[in-house]
């Protein structure tokens, strides 16, 4: 199925990911979430801790990763 994408942004990506009934799951390397840590239809975030330990979304130890 082809959705046109009005404007560039996560928002406009999930809103036609949801019209397909999948779960849609926001991996990013860092962030920092200064409006919350959910983004609305989003199911799950996946981030590391590179920038800051992020309370409520899944985040990795990235000192794990590279020792």
């Amino acid at each position: 199925m082809h959705y046109p994408v009005q404007s560039p942004g996560i928002k406009n990506v999930v809103e036609c990911m949801k019209e397909t009934d999948v779960k849609v799951n926001l991996i990013v390397s860092h962030g920092i979430f200064s409006k919350g840590n959910s983004i609305e239809g989003v199911d799950d975030i996946y981030t590391t801790d590179s920038f800051r330990y992020v309370e409520g979304i899944n985040c990795f130890p990235v000192g794990d990763y590279l020792a």
